[in-house]
């Protein structure tokens, strides 16, 4: 796909409004964030590689952290603003490459995680699932659907992780008025790819 199409296909439409309530980065979430959908589902597939540990083991949100060497990770992350956004994730059989369901919703973070102070952008997909296994090593097909809201510093992780488990909320909420356009896009995708 080209640059040009990519920027097209990220570009963002709002949804419906809802409830704004405060803005405050150092309190606990009070804030509802508007849900902007995609324009048009952004679908990366890319292996998980490690990360940093922080999400399971420090703010009790494991993430798959897809690889930055991957050219559509590579693109999305130059092309996407910095954010957290919502979609929908499945592990993809490595044999036969297909989706191996079920699609689990998702909150993923694109940039380079202020709190942390990260030195490289990254591109983290938290699966709103509780999986016994780690998948280090395996493809995750991942399909941006919408915009929760822009990266943010965190004065503490107590204000990270209370936004987080916002997030995660918001996503859902979003996601659940979204999965038509989901199945429909995989869909074609696998029509694509046989």
């Amino acid at each position: 796909m080209s640059s040009a199409a990519f920027q097209a296909n990220c570009s963002l439409r709002s949804a419906p409004r809802r409830q704004r309530l405060c803005s405050s980065t150092d309190a606990p979430v009070s804030r509802v964030p508007d849900v902007r959908a995609l324009d048009a589902p952004l679908a990366i597939t890319a292996p998980v590689v490690p990360g940093f540990g922080r999400g399971s083991r420090r703010l009790g949100f494991p993430t798959a952290n897809l690889s930055t060497a991957t050219p559509a990770v590579a693109q999305a992350l130059t092309q996407l603003p910095p954010g957290v956004y919502c979609g929908y994730a499945a592990l993809v059989e490595a044999a036969t490459g297909a989706i191996a369901p079920p699609w689990h919703p998702a909150v993923m973070n694109v940039g380079t995680v202020p709190t942390f102070d990260n030195p490289q952008q990254s591109f983290e997909v938290h699966l709103v699932h509780a999986f016994e296994h780690d998948f280090y090593g395996r493809l995750l097909r991942v399909v941006v659907m919408g915009f929760l809201r822009r990266e943010l510093k965190f004065a503490s992780l107590d204000a990270l992780i209370a936004n987080i488990r916002n997030d995660v909320q918001v996503a859902q909420q979003a996601l659940s008025s979204m999965r038509v356009e989901l199945d429909a896009h995989a869909q074609a995708n696998e029509a694509e790819t046989r």
